[in-house]
């Protein structure tokens, strides 16, 4: 109850850096992070290859040939 108390009085500055270097010394920080990035590669993968339709100015145009389909997915995979 004290420690909180004592944080509850700092400056949101040096709050934010008390959490900064609790973040950065927390022991599995990196495999988590590395977890992370994985999980959203895959799922990007996974979306380009199910690619049906895409968005322009508001508007969904649905990909009604394999050809536009494959063309879309090159774009996707270089961005």
């Amino acid at each position: 109850m004290c420690s909180f108390n004592l944080m509850g009085m700092m400056d949101a500055a040096k709050e934010e850096k008390v959490l900064g270097d609790m973040i950065d010394k927390f022991p599995e920080r990196t495999r988590i992070e590395s977890e992370i990035a994985s999980i959203k590669s895959s799922t990007k993968r996974e979306q380009i290859e199910k690619i049906e339709e895409i968005s322009f100015n508001n508007k969904s145009v649905p990909l009604k040939t394999e050809k536009l389909k494959m063309i879309f997915k090159k774009v996707e995979t270089v961005l």
